[in-house]
């Protein structure tokens, strides 16, 4: 499982405290946690491809 939420504003996702607490508590009682800090490449892949489509109207695509 992966996310880029902090397990403390799970609740602010979930609205229950108690909920959130047992939720994080079953999911990762035996799990191994990798917290990276570094740049994520899916996120500059996506950016990437956005800034990389033509617009619609341009003159390439009328071709």
């Amino acid at each position: 499982m992966m996310t880029w939420i902090q397990f403390g504003q799970w609740n602010t996702v979930l609205g229950d405290n108690c909920l959130t607490a047992v939720l994080i508590d079953r999911l990762f009682h035996h799990a191994h946690i990798l917290a990276y800090d570094g740049e994520s490449y899916c996120l500059r892949h996506a950016l990437s491809a956005i800034n990389t489509v033509e617009p619609v109207g341009s003159k390439e695509s009328d071709a």
